[in-house]
């Protein structure tokens, strides 16, 4: 198991290696132990899941204190690796060696594995935003909706830049693609029962796409040697068998 002194250790030169880039503020805020559960080293962390927060339904007008919203969290039954504050800062909520409880029950049709199982394999990022009121009609009136002040819809672009910054890292500790099969939203995931990140994220602005689309269905992403060399990597039998079924899903797709 690791610990959380060497996932720090592990982040460090990541760290360095951004600074150029004008590296957030990032803050160590654990969640106590009892809001998540060690990893099973057997499973591989192969996404990342984004979503938004807010306390807007009982406080329209200030509906960001980072501290309101982790005790939300806790006292719902979940957790997030991290959560981006309005001005950027990334706070660190629960360390990626553990399992943090963000997606709940739902799937992704090409990973058929992950069903109701994707906190094992993904991390969760949380950023402070409000979607549209499509987005938040199932969770609060119209009326409430409306006492919130427009400037406080959607997210920021100092949470723009600091996301990058965050995925850029985790693209390279656990080798995860940089597209829109592997960087998904809550709503893909659970549609009908969450909406976020929603209408108001533009996921351009940290170097994806608006939308999964076929362009990324080719051989940069899933040559035939992909699903051969499965048996020759060091990963558990479930999560090679979720990889198998992905690229068989988009292999279809090609066709």
């Amino acid at each position: 198991m690791v610990s959380r002194y060497w996932i720090v250790l592990l982040m460090l030169p990541l760290v360095t290696n951004y600074v150029s880039a004008e590296a957030p503020k990032f803050v160590e805020r654990f969640m106590t132990d009892k809001d998540s559960e060690p990893r099973d080293d057997q499973f591989k962390i192969t996404h990342v899941m984004i979503h938004f927060s807010s306390d807007c339904i009982v406080n329209p007008t200030n509906p960001y204190d980072v501290e309101k919203t982790v005790k939300t969290y806790s006292d719902a039954g979940a957790s997030a690796h991290y959560l981006l504050a309005r001005d950027g800062t990334i706070y660190y909520l629960v360390p990626e060696s553990r399992t943090a409880w963000h997606a709940g029950k739902g799937e992704l049709p090409y990973y058929p594995g992950y069903k109701d199982k994707f906190n094992r394999h993904s991390i969760g990022i949380e950023l402070q935003g409000i979607g549209s009121w499509e987005d938040m009609k199932i969770f609060m009136s119209k009326e409430q909706y409306e006492l919130v002040p427009k400037e406080l819809l959607g997210f920021t672009d100092q949470q723009y830049r600091s996301l990058e910054w965050l995925l850029d890292g985790i693209y390279e500790r656990y080798f995860i693609p940089k597209d829109r099969w592997h960087i998904v939203g809550h709503e893909e995931y659970a549609p009908g029962r969450r909406t976020d990140p929603g209408h108001l994220f533009n996921w351009n602005k940290v170097g994806l796409p608006m939308k999964r689309g076929n362009r990324y269905i080719d051989d940069k992403f899933i040559p035939c040697s992909r699903v051969q060399n499965l048996s020759l990597i060091h990963i558990s039998e479930p999560t090679r068998q979720a990889e198998i079924s992905y690229a068989v899903f988009c292999l279809k797709k090609k066709k």
